[in-house]
């Protein structure tokens, strides 16, 4: 299967993005944790990937780290997980995040995943627990700012914007828009109070 592909980025949305390789134009779905991450449209990029085959579909998932590839590959093989539902969880949640949630048995946070009711979260906990990369077993404690927060404010930075600005960028946004805003719509609207 493809492990990874590298080649130019041709184009990047937060759900996917389009990599040519070799004058192949691949199309990679990705969380917007990922895209937040990504460089720049006709620079290099390496997706580490997995090739999802169903009956009905052929898709690639990609990610920046080979650890998010494994806990993705991990998170299907729960029952009533599919790949459009790993990739929601951790364009939700970061590694760190959803191994913290698992080690404590906190229902309440995996249930606030879009697609994760309380019985899936609980199947999703008996399932995984002992399955998870074993570079997520020592979890760094979350920063002050809540996680969609702090992706917006990494994603400004990898654009080319001080922490600072960014952070104040990101504040301003919040005020105006519902609480828990969308990762993409907090960016969008970010980069216009910058």
């Amino acid at each position: 299967m493809i492990a990874y592909i590298h080649g130019i980025l041709t184009l990047a949305t937060p759900y996917q993005v389009i990599i040519e390789a070799a004058g192949v134009g691949y199309k990679i779905f990705i969380t917007p944790l990922t895209y937040g991450s990504l460089p720049h449209i006709k620079n290099e990029c390496t997706l580490h990937t997995v090739h999802v085959i169903r009956e009905q579909s052929n898709s690639l998932y990609g990610f920046l780290q080979p650890h998010t590839c494994e806990l993705f590959e991990t998170l299907l093989s729960v029952t009533g997980i599919g790949p459009k539902l790993a990739l929601g969880i951790l364009g939700h949640m970061s590694d760190n995040e959803l191994s913290q949630a698992i080690a404590n048995e906190d229902i309440s946070a995996l249930s606030k995943i879009p697609g994760i009711g309380k019985k899936t979260a609980q199947r999703l906990l008996i399932e995984i627990r002992d399955k998870l990369p074993a570079h997520n077993s020592s979890v760094t404690p979350s920063s002050v700012l809540p996680p969609t927060s702090k992706h917006a404010v990494s994603a400004l930075m990898n654009l080319g914007y001080s922490q600072p600005n960014a952070l104040k960028a990101v504040q301003k946004t919040l005020q105006s828009l519902p609480d828990d805003p969308d990762l993409s719509l907090l960016i969008a609207h970010s980069l216009k109070n910058i």
